[in-house]
């Protein structure tokens, strides 16, 4: 799908050599696990995209952040609102609006994109003003020193073993739940940020290279499958780091402190294994500098690994890593709660066209998950089946969308009813629509049955003329014996029933 040019955001300047804009995402995808099979690969692709855009493009220093804002538990029990930003962050106004350009082109053109004002930006930025240092948490990957191998000589590398990020294929979505009933506001953020990698680094990565092929040559065959697995990581960020790199983060922060299970849900989803730690401010300048990721869209780092190689390591990645976490969460099929969600359509890509606001729409409740379920007057304006066992409800489904249609809607409908009388409430909840809902029984003394018999089976006959055989006279026999008549007839061929 050819993504269309959108009109600039209002840019804010939060620092004196910081721009900031928003960007709002109406509406998040519901997830498809057959994309492959149905070659729907263009999310994944635009992700990608935009990743390696910012890391090759942009410049040193912009960034940026996909945000899921909540308002938390509004009462009892009841969930309150979920929404999605862009959050582009730039040294001056001209890196801010390239920045924008990149997004405007590389941007998944399944999700739609509203640019945002001056005042909806400040009100992103500040969603967690003044958060007590229990309300943030910083994910970040998970150490694990290699241990020294026998047979090389030399030293063992720092690099650590574990440091993948391997985020599960929806995303976030698992913490949504979560998420949505954390009280008061929350932001989540996920942050990637234009860096280039150091010659300590670098140097590091080729000694652990080595240091793993020449371990490889002295070990047994099942230590040799790890190793070379090892060695091949090294190689891979040797390659592609000096080419486009990353800075990525994932922070959460409320304003209240973060409800148990939140922050276990947040690095299960983006992590290997759920080799994650979560870091939590213990002094003030740390509380300050995680506060910036959420006022000015710049990574301040904090409380890193006190050997500068490894905390460097922790944070920086390939724009293909950083494409897989730094992304919107793809919802199950019942949707999202909080946050509308559109099921990823399968129609080939060029007629397809943006999915319809839900504004005309008959709402049937709400899912497992707490989202909104609704069907789009278009959508009703094909075939619909609607399944269920007894008693699960499917007359009141269907009551309550003829209700919403002609209530909301003012679109008439005519039901059939041949067997039951449960449609007849629809008289009482639509009596004071202008009196305009008739309910019409069909009966020996109706309209439609009120004639002779002769006439009926005439009509009825007329289904037959074009069937000049004996199958064609075997059935107009047979109509003509259930109506208790003795009719027959001889076909040109004498053929005679």
């Amino acid at each position: 799908m050819k993504q269309q040019k959108l009109s600039a955001p209002e840019t804010v300047s939060v620092a004196p050599d910081r721009e900031v804009w928003v960007a709002r995402v109406p509406r998040l995808l519901n997830g498809n696990p057959d994309l492959d099979k149905y070659g729907l690969d263009s999310l994944e692709a635009g992700y990608l995209n935009l990743a390696q855009a910012l890391a090759n493009s942009a410049p040193i220093g912009s960034a940026l952040q996909m945000r899921l804002l909540s308002t938390g538990l509004r009462g009892e029990g009841e969930i309150g609102e979920l929404t999605a930003w862009i959050v582009g962050g730039a040294r001056g106004v001209e890196d801010a609006l390239l920045l924008w350009d990149l997004v405007s082109t590389a941007f998944p053109a399944e999700l739609p994109v509203r640019p945002g004002s001056e005042s909806q930006c400040r009100r992103v930025l500040s969603w967690t003003e003044s958060v007590p240092w229990t309300g943030i948490a910083d994910i970040r990957r998970a150490i694990d020193e290699a241990a020294p191998l026998p047979g090389p000589s030399t030293e063992p590398p720092l690099e650590p073993t574990s440091l993948l990020w391997e985020p599960h294929q929806d995303g976030v979505a698992a913490a949504v739940p979560v998420l949505i009933r954390q009280h008061g506001h929350s932001t989540l953020v996920l942050h990637m940020e234009r860096t280039a990698p150091s010659e300590g680094l670098l140097a590091e990565l080729a000694r652990a290279h080595a240091y793993y092929q020449d371990a490889g040559r002295s070990m047994g065959s099942g230590s040799r499958e790890w190793l070379r697995h090892l060695a091949s990581i090294t190689r891979k960020r040797l390659h592609f780091l000096p080419r486009g790199a990353l800075s990525v983060r994932v922070t959460i922060a409320s304003a209240r402190p973060l409800r148990p299970g939140l922050v276990e849900a947040i690095g299960l989803s983006v992590c290997e294994r759920g080799a994650f730690e979560a870091v939590h401010p213990t002094t003030q300048a740390d509380a300050a500098s995680a506060e910036m990721l959420f006022g000015r869209a710049e990574a301040v780092y904090w409380a890193e690994h006190p050997d500068p190689v490894i905390a460097e390591l922790q944070r920086i990645a390939t724009p293909l890593e950083a494409a897989s976490v730094v992304r919107f969460p793809a919802s199950p099929r019942s949707g999202l709660p909080g946050i509308p969600c559109t099921p990823m359509m399968t129609l080939p890509r060029s007629p397809q066209g943006q999915p319809a606001e839900r504004q005309g729409a008959v709402w049937l409740g709400a899912s497992p998950h707490g989202g909104k379920v609704s069907l789009t007057l278009g959508e009703l304006n094909q075939h619909t089946l609607v399944v269920g066992l007894p008693g699960f409800g499917k007359t009141n489904t269907v009551l309550e969308i003829l209700q919403q249609l002609w209530t909301d809607h003012h679109i008439p409908f005519l039901v059939l009813d041949p067997a039951k009388t449960d449609y007849a409430p629809l008289i009482d909840a639509l009596g004071g629509q202008e009196g305009r809902a008739q309910r019409v029984v069909l009966g020996s003394e109706s309209v439609a049955f009120n004639r002779k018999m002769s006439t009926f089976l005439g009509q009825l006959l007329i289904a037959f003329v074009e069937f000049e055989s004996c199958g064609g006279l075997l059935i107009q026999a047979a109509v003509g014996r259930a109506c208790g008549t003795g009719w027959w007839r001889t076909n040109r061929s004498g053929c005679s029933v």
